[in-house]
């Protein structure tokens, strides 16, 4: 039971760091289909690895409840920031 409860908070943690991603791509805008067409997928496969082992969630959530519905650019925080901005 222990083992279910753990995997269930990971998951739970995991599905809310790529709900802060797709909300991040919203508002600087990326093409998420095109992201999700380049190189066969793996561009964005990379992105959700990146966000999914991300040090600055706490950041990125406090940024994503202040930034307004579009920026212009990712935060320089970011870890994927030169990956988004370049629109997908």
């Amino acid at each position: 039971m222990a083992l279910i409860a753990g995997l269930n908070r990971y998951f739970e943690r995991m599905d809310s760091r790529v709900h802060k991603m797709s909300v991040l791509l919203e508002k600087v805008g990326v093409d998420v289909e095109r992201l999700a067409s380049q190189r066969d997928g793996q561009d964005l496969y990379e992105a959700i690895r990146i966000c999914r082992r991300c040090s600055v969630e706490e950041t990125c959530e406090q940024w994503l409840s202040r930034a307004p519905d579009r920026v212009p650019a990712s935060p320089e925080f970011c870890p994927n920031a030169s990956r988004f901005d370049a629109r997908g």
